[in-house]
């Protein structure tokens, strides 16, 4: 019993961990025949799931925020994607991006990576094509048939104050078995001089309607501030996160609120 509760224990330590990307209202851990699972809503998850989830809502993110790509922004551009009519070279990159980011030297992966990690993400919410994908000037993807590789240079480099989106979780629900993560997003450009750096909060990288423009304390921006000062005027995306099995889902659809 006595090993149980440090089980549960280090478990919890583990999910709050994820706070960063998985928000709960609240989480109850038990122990079942399924084995240790939090309750969100009147349904059992197991633990797995959420770290799944954050899996996949990191990698999203590290694809649609490098503004070395012509994906940029992609997501947010769109008021609905729904992965099952995702573009598949669209898709093909979310899985080859972490692979290739901040390398600077000529990748060869092999194709079984590639389509493991595709089926991690969509499982068959998305389709697999293996293609070459034109990301743009700073990287190329070349796809080799016979020898089922992906081949790969990415010249791109990142400023420390670069024009980025930023994502913030609010609230994390099941809704008609879906567990549905409510996301913030809101565009941010940093203006530097010599003695302090402003961040300019805008809705979208179109920039047609700037939210706020904060001045940084230590050079750092506070996420939380300008979800709690600015939260109504930005933008709202729920991810839908489909269940498969008692232990899998997997993303099905992104929609802006």
């Amino acid at each position: 019993m006595k090993k149980l509760v440090i089980l549960i224990v280090i478990l919890f330590l583990a999910v709050i961990g994820l706070g960063g990307y998985i928000a709960y209202d609240k989480i109850y851990l038990q122990k079942s025949s399924k084995g240790v699972v939090t309750q969100l809503g009147e349904k059992d998850i197991d633990l797995n799931v959420f770290s799944s989830i954050n899996e996949t809502l990191n990698k999203f993110d590290q694809a649609f925020n490098d503004n070395n790509t012509s994906y940029f922004g992609y997501l947010y551009n769109q008021k609905e994607v729904k992965m099952k009519k995702i573009d598949p070279k669209v898709a093909l990159y979310i899985c080859i991006h972490n692979y290739i980011i901040n390398t600077g030297q000529p990748q060869n992966i092999n194709e079984g990576v590639i389509k493991s990690e595709f089926q991690k993400i969509f499982d068959k919410n998305a389709t697999y094509k293996p293609s070459d994908i034109d990301a743009g000037e700073k990287l190329k993807i070349t796809y080799n048939k016979d020898l089922s590789t992906y081949s790969s240079i990415y010249s791109g480099t990142k400023d420390i104050y670069y024009s980025t989106y930023v994502e913030k979780n609010v609230s994390t629900t099941i809704e008609d078995e879906n567990i549905v993560v409510k996301r913030k997003v809101f565009y941010v450009e940093y203006e530097p001089n010599e003695t302090s750096i402003t961040a300019k909060i805008y809705q979208n990288s179109d920039k047609k309607k700037l939210i706020a423009s904060i001045p940084l304390k230590d050079k750092v921006l506070d996420t939380d501030e300008v979800i709690g000062k600015y939260g109504y005027k930005l933008q709202t995306y729920n991810y839908i996160f489909e269940e498969k099995t008692y232990k899998e889902y997997y993303i099905k659809e992104i929609v802006r609120v």
